[in-house]
């Protein structure tokens, strides 16, 4: 994902006067400006990122969960991974033990990009082969940084794929007052 970025930004001209420009905006700019990331080392440089995800079904009766990475100033998505509904974890972890190591993946790829680095291991820690092409890279510059702004999912991934509670749940706040938006109303 992270060369798919950089590939991104190298074909677009002038891409950061461009960001400059949309970092004027009423959404995009509060959200990068506030960022800490951001505070600490300034605007410029740093890509906007959002991280999508949803099911996707495919056959008849198999699904996919994706994870893509959202280039904010752009629209642009990259996937960056992709679970088999089908072959998630069943030892009573409601699956947690495979988006654990998914959510690894994607914790690897954003340290990548905040650090502006090419890594100089894989996602595992292990080294990188010795003929694979990006042993060769580790370390040297991605030509930015970026930072994830927000996290983009329809209800039912939030629930489920990170353990948000649901509307039903008994910590919905809902529960507590006497609103008509939820459960606990009228």
């Amino acid at each position: 994902v992270y060369k798919d970025l950089k590939a991104e930004v190298e074909a677009t001209p002038r891409f950061f006067d461009t960001l400059e420009e949309q970092l004027s905006t009423e959404v995009l700019g509060p959200l990068l400006r506030e960022h800490t990331f951001a505070q600490q080392h300034g605007v410029r440089g740093i890509v906007p990122l959002g991280l999508y995800l949803d099911v996707v079904p495919f056959l008849k009766r198999d699904s996919v969960l994706g994870f893509w990475i959202i280039n904010m100033a752009t629209t642009k998505r990259h996937l960056a991974l992709v679970v088999r509904k089908r072959q998630t974890c069943r030892c009573g972890c409601q699956g947690w033990c495979t988006l654990f190591a998914a959510f690894e993946y994607l914790r690897w790829i954003a340290a990548t990009m905040v650090s502006g680095t090419f890594p100089n291991q894989k996602h595992d820690g292990s080294p990188w082969a010795a003929g694979d092409p990006n042993k060769a890279l580790g370390g040297s510059p991605l030509g930015f940084r970026a930072c994830v702004l927000m996290v983009k999912g329809d209800w039912s991934e939030f629930a489920n794929t990170l353990a948000y509670p649901t509307w039903a749940s008994h910590k919905h706040p809902c529960f507590a007052c006497s609103c008509t938006s939820g459960p606990g109303g009228d």
